[in-house]
């Protein structure tokens, strides 16, 4: 995508910052929650307001500044990201800030995905069949599990949980919504997720293939996430995932 383009989806991001959307609970949701509490949901409840991300543009980073980030923290930001970050730097709360923000948080933001994992493979027993036999004691589990996610494509936060990996190093990977192993794509690409994120027009259908990312695989992660339960949630930054809007 060229920066033309991209100077207009900011602008449209821009202009539709903090915006209050009301929405209604879909009837499958209503369903599962009656059945859940074994009553009946009132119809005031079935409405909520979502409000979009609130967020201020500032100066597009130099190419001096995207090379000082990634060597930095040991990234590689993919072209479109590259693009979208030299047109505006978005900076707001939920939006990291590669030009100035507090380093110490920015590599704990990039170590969530491996504490997630982490967290599922002691907590929720998670292990994918794919890593080979699960070791017999909890800290080989999570030794092993570590070292697959290190060999990983790093995922790179966009806004909140969601996050795009570094490798392909190419235009057009999909973006994840990332809550421990409970992972799901959120846009086939960049541009689509923004429009998704801050619920602006002119969406494309989703495409019949999504490009698929080395270890990543959200379909297995989904069928190992929910093949158990209950489920445990990591709360330690008090933020569960219904009111992360995942």
């Amino acid at each position: 995508m060229s920066s033309r383009p991209w100077k207009s989806l900011v602008s449209a991001i821009a202009s539709r910052s903090g915006e209050a959307i009301e929405r209604v609970i879909p009837d499958e949701a209503v369903a599962k929650i009656e059945e859940l509490t074994g009553e009946p949901l009132p119809g005031d409840r079935r409405r909520f307001v979502r409000h979009l991300p609130e967020v201020e543009l500032d100066e597009g980073l130099s190419d001096d500044e995207i090379a000082h980030a990634e060597a930095r923290y040991g990234i590689r930001f993919p072209p479109d990201l590259r693009e979208l970050l030299k047109t505006a730097l978005p900076r707001g709360e939920g939006f990291p800030n590669w030009r100035s923000g507090e380093e110490a948080m920015l590599r704990d933001w990039l170590e969530r995905p491996l504490e997630g994992v982490l967290f599922d493979v002691e907590h929720n027993d998670f292990w994918l069949p794919e890593w080979g036999p699960r070791p017999e004691t909890l800290d080989e589990a999570l030794r092993r599990a570590g070292e697959l996610v290190a060999a990983a494509p790093r995922l790179i936060p966009i806004y909140m949980h969601r996050m795009i990996a570094d490798e392909p190093c190419r235009e057009g990977s999909p973006v994840f919504s990332v809550h421990q192993t409970d992972i799901i794509h959120y846009g086939f690409d960049l541009a689509d997720y923004l429009r998704h994120e801050f619920e602006l027009p002119d969406r494309e259908p989703w495409p019949a293939e999504v490009r698929p990312i080395r270890f990543w695989d959200v379909v297995r992660f989904q069928e190992a996430r929910w093949s158990k339960e209950p489920v445990v949630f990591d709360n330690r930054r008090d933020v569960l995932p219904e009111q992360e809007d995942q």
